[in-house]
């Protein structure tokens, strides 16, 4: 798996990945909450570091951060279970030292993801960064 910074022309292909990532695993968002944060993407991809997974020449996932925080990890659907994401999260840890996540409450997959990572959750916020009802956990792990 080969890991690189994202560029403008990626955007497109960002974009369809997550939403068919998010329709798989976030099934608490309604049709509108998936077209209103899907609209706002790129400017959130210009605003955050974000790099792309690269397997057989395709990007099959992506992970965002900013210091020190996990802003984002979403791997293709197709590509979900096969180790791509455990590879990226790796990665995403080891170079940009990685110790805050925020993660859906309903995410169970991802919550389950990153508690078996070794991150705790710390605290609790009722709605996610837009003031939508969908709690957020706050994860935190110390870095060594």
């Amino acid at each position: 798996m080969e890991i690189r910074d994202k560029i403008r022309e990626d955007y497109p292909t960002l974009i369809q990945l997550w939403e068919g990532s998010v329709r798989k695993t976030h099934h608490f968002l309604s049709e509108a909450d998936i077209m209103e944060i899907k609209a706002v993407l790129p400017s959130y991809f210009d605003a955050i570091h974000v790099v792309v997974a690269i397997v057989n020449n395709q990007i099959i996932g992506f992970a965002g951060e900013q210091q020190k925080k996990l802003e984002m990890l979403f791997i293709a659907d197709n590509a979900i279970g096969k180790g791509y994401g455990g590879q990226l999260f790796a990665k995403m840890v080891q170079q940009y030292h990685i110790c805050l996540i925020d993660v859906n409450e309903d995410n169970q997959q991802a919550k389950e993801f990153y508690l078996y990572k070794g991150f705790e959750v710390v605290s609790r916020s009722e709605t996610d960064d837009a003031g939508r009802p969908f709690p957020i956990l706050h994860l935190e792990k110390s870095v060594d």
